[in-house]
């Protein structure tokens, strides 16, 4: 099955609205007017009823001839005189047949009616009394009437309607072939920048991610969709930038250990470590570049499962417990450095507690490896106010700050950003794979709170991190 264009639906919708609209209002147009029409000829044949039955109360006692009664009922109306026997006395304006036709009609309600045998012939009946005037009928004879018919032929009117109906139909052809060229023609123009569009996207989608959508400048709309798509390549170019980036990173770190460890062993195998103490160093030096492999690894199955969604472990945690425990571990790693830890108290809170331990290490690592050796870094806990209202809207504030270089602005925007690091060219030594932070956000995030970087260029950064005060 073929699918439409958006060309074609919008121009099939605009084209039918207009047929549908056109042609309604056309038909209502006609219908009122024949409507109208039938009702004018109603109004005419009771005024002339009603103008003939005054004249025959003023003519009382004349005797009226065809001349007359042809007058009385004007040259466009039929006229027949019925006498008291029920017979056609007279006929002026019609023929004998009409006559007949008009004489055995059913008019009984004073209204027009419409003669059986006569397709368009309205009539009329006005009953005259034996008191009212007399007809003299063509060969001179005198006869009293009991009813006069008064007929009107309606084919002329409803010739003309048919004509109106014609003239109408054909300007409504006319106008709906004026709308379709015009609604193909604008539509086309309309939508000639998504060719372009669609071309520069084709393009990107190839590999060229130097292409960008071009900007209409008279159409907001197209502006913006056009805007819009390109900031997306823009990000897509970012991303895709990052991750090669990472990949690069990653497979050197990777070589790097395994070459090392590897070299360790195959030197072992060859017999070149015979001292026991000199192999034991080996082993050492083999483990320390496999853990550098696992370090990593963890990271990247981390990442794995939190894009996954998995639902947290939620047990009672205390944030300030497990801040002592990551501070004191952090002492024995880095005996160089002075770790201070300001806690005020207990911190609980509803939580996945190795993910938040993930997530204090994470900060902790970070702020020891983006520091000159021998820094400080202090971390603070600052338990939620416990006057603060309801729970839901306490919250635990954790605070890891350095006294480091700090962080350039035009940074700060991506430090949480997986495999961004602020400076390309360095290594996992100096700059890490970009993993930390960006391991720390989702975590967070998945327990409800929020992360934020607050620094200044040559005095240190703060990273804080706020944790819903939830408990079971």
């Amino acid at each position: 099955m073929t699918r439409w264009t958006l060309r074609s639906r919008l121009i099939v919708l605009l084209v039918t609205s207009s047929v549908i609209v056109i042609v309604v209002t056309t038909t209502l147009s006609v219908l009122f007017v024949g409507s109208y029409m039938r009702d004018q000829i109603d109004n005419r044949l009771v005024t002339t009823a009603g103008r003939i039955e005054a004249g025959l109360i003023g003519l009382h006692g004349l005797q009226i001839d065809a001349a007359t009664t042809e007058s009385m009922a004007k040259p466009e109306n039929a006229a027949v005189v019925i006498e008291n026997d029920g017979r056609v006395a007279m006929a002026v304006n019609t023929d004998r047949e009409t006559a007949v036709a008009l004489q055995g009609a059913a008019l009984n309600d004073g209204r027009p009616h419409e003669v059986p045998d006569r397709p368009g012939m309205l009539a009329i009946r006005l009953d005259i009394g034996p008191a009212q005037a007399s007809f003299v009928d063509t060969d001179g004879t005198i006869v009293q009437a009991d009813a006069m018919i008064i007929g009107f032929d309606t084919r002329v009117a409803a010739a003309a309607q048919r004509r109106l109906v014609l003239i109408a139909a054909a300007g409504v052809a006319g106008a709906l072939a004026a709308i379709t060229a015009a609604t193909v023609l604008i539509v086309r123009r309309s939508l000639r920048p998504l060719n372009g569009m669609t071309e520069q996207a084709h393009a990107f989608a190839a590999g060229d991610r130097t292409v960008r959508l071009p900007v209409p400048t008279d159409d907001p709309d197209m502006q913006r969709l056009a805007l819009t798509v390109n900031e997306a390549f823009d990000v897509q170019q970012q991303a895709e930038a990052r991750l090669r980036a990472f990949v690069a990173d990653a497979s050197h770190e990777l070589r790097t250990p395994l070459t090392t460890a590897t070299g360790w062993i195959e030197l072992y195998l060859q017999g070149g470590l015979t001292d026991e103490d000199r192999r034991d160093q080996a082993m050492q030096r083999a483990m320390t570049q496999l853990g550098r492999m696992r370090v990593l690894i963890d990271e990247l199955a981390l990442l794995a499962r939190l894009d996954r969604a998995r639902p947290l472990d939620l047990d009672p945690v205390d944030l300030a417990v497990l801040a002592t425990e990551v501070v004191e571990d952090a002492r024995v790693i880095n005996p160089d450095r002075t770790f201070s830890l300001h806690a005020a108290g207990p911190a609980t809170l509803l939580g996945d507690a190795p993910k938040l331990q993930q997530v204090l290490q994470n900060l902790v690592g970070n702020a020891v490896q983006h520091t000159p050796p021998g820094s400080p870094v202090e971390v603070t806990v600052r338990p939620a106010p416990t006057d603060a209202g309801e729970a839901g809207s306490r919250v635990h504030t954790l605070l890891v700050t350095d006294h480091g270089p700090g962080i350039p602005v035009e940074d700060r925007p991506h430090v949480f950003t997986r495999f961004w690091r602020g400076d390309a060219s360095r290594t996992r030594h100096t700059g890490g794979g970009g993993l930390g932070l960006g391991i720390v956000s989702p975590i967070v995030a998945a327990h409800g709170g929020t992360s934020e970087v607050i620094s200044q260029v040559g005095y240190g950064t703060t990273i804080r991190v706020r944790l819903p005060a939830k408990v079971p």
